[in-house]
């Protein structure tokens, strides 16, 4: 009778662990999904000297888990402290591990810059920060914190 209760209780208790990976795999997603708010930008001269600094902005990111990315106050392929604009394109993450702290690599479809490609822009994540590098020849890049 014990090991028939033990087993049950066994198997209880394994069935709840499952149920809350699946909730903690879906809710994370790919680690990128969720609401961004810009609060750095970095801009290099060209010599080196550059480095991030705050900014006062009502750009918002939107990651999606079905793909999609919406912008508000800002542009999606440039930088961009604020406007009205506001953009919907799709994304697609190149490499898959987001959440390692290192760089990845990150396409949206609307950023075409050359030839009819959606440009890559790679970005990493540590923590609550999401640091966007975009395209420049001094370097460039923005930070945003995770607000949703």
């Amino acid at each position: 009778m014990k090991t028939v209760k033990f087993a049950f209780l066994a198997l209880i208790g394994l069935t709840l662990m499952a149920c809350k990976k699946d909730s903690n795999n879906s809710s994370e997603n790919n680690g990128i999904t969720g609401r961004w708010k810009l609060v750095e930008v970095y801009a290099d001269p060209g010599d080196g000297s550059g480095k991030f600094r705050s900014v006062d902005s009502k750009k918002q990111l939107t990651f999606k888990a079905d793909g999609t990315v919406e912008v508000n106050n800002g542009d999606l392929c440039t930088i961009s402290i604020d406007s009205d604009k506001k953009e919907t394109s799709t994304y697609k993450i190149l490499d898959k591990n987001a959440n390692s702290g290192k760089k990845n690599r990150l396409v949206i479809m609307s950023c075409i810059v050359m030839q009819n490609d959606p440009t890559e822009l790679s970005f990493e994540i540590k923590g609550d920060m999401l640091t966007i590098s975009y395209l420049c020849m001094e370097g460039c890049g923005e930070r945003y914190k995770r607000i949703e």
